[in-house]
């Protein structure tokens, strides 16, 4: 008996030989998935957290909400946009340059 299940948007769904016996993620609540040391603290029980759909008017401070400032949550967007051939070490080597004292983004206009 096949059987279909999370028919999706565009009708699409997954089809199963027999009925699934086992939803792994039924018990998986949002503190048991998220353990990032930036969740602690004062920001950690007033973060914006989006449970279900997201709005489609989501404003900034709602995307970055989840980094420790600006910066970072612009340097992560960088490291996911264009190639997903970007290492987590070329992410650090790239924070590094940005980090020294010599570096002025002033210097970059017309780049």
């Amino acid at each position: 008996y096949p059987s279909k299940h999370n028919q999706m948007c565009f009708g699409l769904y997954n089809v199963y030989p027999m009925c699934p016996t086992l939803a792994p993620e039924a018990n998986c609540t949002l503190e048991g998935v998220t353990d990032a040391p930036t969740l602690e603290g004062a920001c950690a029980t007033a973060c914006r957290v989006h449970l279900g759909v997201s709005s489609p008017e989501i404003s900034n401070d709602d995307l970055f909400g989840a980094f420790t400032n600006l910066s970072s949550a612009l340097l992560m967007a960088w490291h996911y946009s264009g190639s997903n051939a970007k290492s987590a070490t070329e992410l650090n080597r790239l924070a590094e340059f940005l980090r020294d004292p010599g570096f002025k983004q002033t210097d970059l206009v017309g780049f």
